[in-house]
């Protein structure tokens, strides 16, 4: 703010670099937002001088297009400054008002086709490639959505890849049902775990998972996953299921004993593209205890991988298996001392052309992770 009232100083932006004068009065502060295509939303104040109502004018900064001064977008009337507590923007120009009711989506047009109501108000958001995520004003709960508003937790219908859900099953709801949008070839996990269990042998929920392709047949089935990737022994999961069709997939959890609340994940298969060094990173819970990576490989290459904990107690493993289905080599803790529990497999020939997976796992624990993959030849 200046004598001459607001104004936009990018710095580092590249092509927007520069000082632009903002258009209206500014009633109030006006809010920035950044999107994921690297442009500028911002939201003015404009109050009549007619009746003293304020009506938001929105501007974008598009960083492939030379302006002088900030482009209108839309108006947005009904929205008061002291609603609005933030803004967040995407790359398919969706912009989101945070305000003392919720969350209110407009589309690139300026047209509202969505809102989320909160009942204690919100005070955050941010858009990524595939969700909108909210902070609410009390209790500083993080919940996410698709982009387009539509609720992916506590009971939503829809799952997005990598983002657990919770669910409650009782007498009074014996299965609950979910879906996601599977492509043919996944490789999918599909994980239920019993939210409050302290104990491997602990009842609270016993949980059966059914999972039914698109065109409505059954294709896969567990009740107790006993395996040594889930801690209880009442837990469910649907592992190395390869989706046999495209379209919509349904995930039942069914109540087999007991009751409580579940967290529900289901993740794929991802390629990892080896170059001299290359680095990734995922997280390990109780409802993804695994994640799996494939490459392309060849006879005589000669890589290193390391796993290494980043956050919270996880105690890192790795597994290598070949394109014919076998294990290689299994870590969980490193020759180099240096790593501590870390999990490395270290300079080995691969013995054959083909696909390779790279597990990356957990001997206990959970958190955020760094895998590594080295080309030693």
């Amino acid at each position: 703010r200046d004598s001459d009232g607001y104004a936009l100083q990018v710095i580092n932006g590249g092509a927007l670099n520069g000082r632009y004068p903002l258009q209206f009065n500014s009633a109030a502060p006006p809010y920035l937002a950044l999107d994921g295509s690297g442009g500028v939303w911002i939201v003015e104040w404009l109050q009549s001088l007619l009746d003293d109502s304020i009506t938001a004018a929105v501007a974008h900064l598009d960083p492939l297009e030379s302006k002088i001064e900030l482009p209108l977008e839309f108006w947005i009337e009904n929205a008061p400054p002291q609603n609005v507590y933030a803004v967040a923007a995407d790359a398919d120009g969706r912009l989101a008002l945070v305000t003392a009711a919720g969350v209110l989506i407009y589309d690139e047009a300026g047209v509202p086709f969505s809102g989320i109501e909160m009942s204690s108000g919100a005070r955050a958001a941010a858009f990524t490639p595939n969700a909108l995520f909210t902070l609410a004003s009390e209790g500083d709960r993080l919940t996410a959505y698709d982009p387009l508003g539509v609720p992916r937790r506590n009971g939503a219908p829809h799952l997005i890849m990598d983002y657990p859900v919770v669910g409650r099953l009782d007498e009074r709801a014996e299965q609950q049902a979910w879906t996601f949008s599977g492509t043919t070839g996944d490789l999918l996990q599909i994980v239920a775990v019993d939210q409050a269990r302290t104990f491997p042998t602990m009842l609270g929920l016993d949980m059966a998972l059914r999972l039914f392709a698109p065109d409505g047949s059954e294709i896969a089935y567990n009740d107790d996953h006993l395996a040594l990737d889930l801690y209880g022994i009442y837990d469910a999961q649907i592992r190395d299921l390869i989706a046999p069709q495209t379209g919509m997939y349904r995930v039942v959890v069914e109540r087999v004993q007991g009751a409580g609340t579940y967290t529900l994940a289901i993740s794929a298969a991802r390629d990892l593209a080896l170059d001299t060094v290359t680095r990734v990173e995922g997280r390990i819970q109780d409802a993804i205890p695994f994640a799996v990576w494939h490459f392309d490989g060849r006879a005589g290459d000669v890589f290193t991988f390391t796993m290494l904990a980043l956050s919270g107690d996880l105690d890192p493993a790795l597994e290598l298996i070949a394109p014919d289905g076998t294990t290689l080599v299994y870590n969980d803790d490193a020759l180099n001392g240096d790593l501590d529990t870390d999990a490395q497999i270290f300079a080995f020939t691969l013995p054959a052309d083909g696909l390779y997976t790279l597990e990356a796992s957990r001997f206990s624990g959970a958190g955020r992770y760094e895998l590594i993959a080295v080309r030693v030849n």
